[in-house]
């Protein structure tokens, strides 16, 4: 495939001065036993008198730069792996008729694989609750804000969610409890470092604990650094944002399988009453 592919590209690159060079994967065939592909340029086109002989001859056209060398090795080593090479169509660029080009053609023996369609639960029915609890644990104001933005946009109109900020992991520590309630949908968002508010605990020990007295919500890293998400993935988060934070899309079908892999019972059971659109 690289010796046939790039010999014809070189050969449309060398003879196209103004225009373009376009490589085309042109599918399966109709057997499905054979892929095809294409080479087409707007370049100077090949002389009538060399079309005929470019697979069979080692031809050197000096006044064609980089039109027909290569093409018999292109051919023979087609053939010999069952595919195939040849000119499609050509048209030579005169003083009269400048619109020149060529179009290059090569079939080889191999097939497409399809990805499988991931299930339909995770993304064309994205589910998210209709009431939610959000903290949102950042010594910065304006990272605050742009994390509660995000999920404002998330959360859309027709959903009640409560936002709560702290600025320490020390003044989340008297409503841990609360937190721990199965009933009630929580999102945790936590940043790694609050020094500059007077914290002395890290983020990655409130994931720690909640990870580990079973909190059945959602726990968001949102420090941005990409290592310390990491860390916070392996201490017990769903979700590690880098900076900028992902879209909204991106957010919504995040939050949805952390919730759906968290509550899987709850989530499948909303899928019947509550799809976001």
């Amino acid at each position: 495939f690289s010796h046939l592919a790039n010999n014809c590209l070189s050969n449309s690159r060398k003879s196209t001065t103004a225009g373009s060079v376009v490589f085309s994967f042109l599918g399966a065939t109709p057997d499905g036993a054979y892929l095809d592909f294409a080479v087409t340029d707007t370049g100077s086109g090949i002389p009538g008198h060399i079309a005929p002989r470019l697979f069979s001859d080692p031809i050197s056209t000096r006044g064609q730069r980089g039109v027909g060398l290569g093409l018999v090795s292109c051919k023979t080593f087609a053939r010999a792996i069952g595919g195939d090479i040849w000119l499609e169509n050509t048209k030579l660029r005169t003083p009269e008729d400048p619109q020149g080009g060529t179009e290059m053609r090569f079939r080889l023996p191999g097939t497409t694989i399809r990805q499988p369609a991931e299930p339909t639960t995770d993304d064309s029915i994205i589910v998210l609750p209709d009431d939610c609890i959000v903290h949102v644990v950042e010594d910065s104001g304006l990272v605050r804000k742009a994390i509660i933005a995000k999920l404002k946009a998330v959360q859309g109109s027709t959903k009640s969610w409560t936002f709560h900020e702290h600025l320490t992991v020390e003044a989340v520590l008297p409503i841990l409890t609360t937190l721990l309630d199965p009933a009630t949908n929580v999102i945790i968002s936590v940043d790694e470092h609050l020094e500059s508010q007077g914290g002395v605990l890290k983020g990655t020990s409130l994931i720690e604990t909640l990870h580990n007295v079973g909190f059945t919500g959602v726990v968001i890293s949102a420090t941005g650094d990409p290592d310390l998400g990491v860390a916070h993935l392996a201490a017990g988060a769903d979700l590690a944002w880098g900076k900028p934070f992902p879209g909204a899309a991106t957010v919504k079908r995040d939050l949805a399988r952390a919730w759906k892999k968290k509550r899987p019972s709850s989530s499948d059971a909303a899928t019947t009453t509550s799809p976001c659109s």
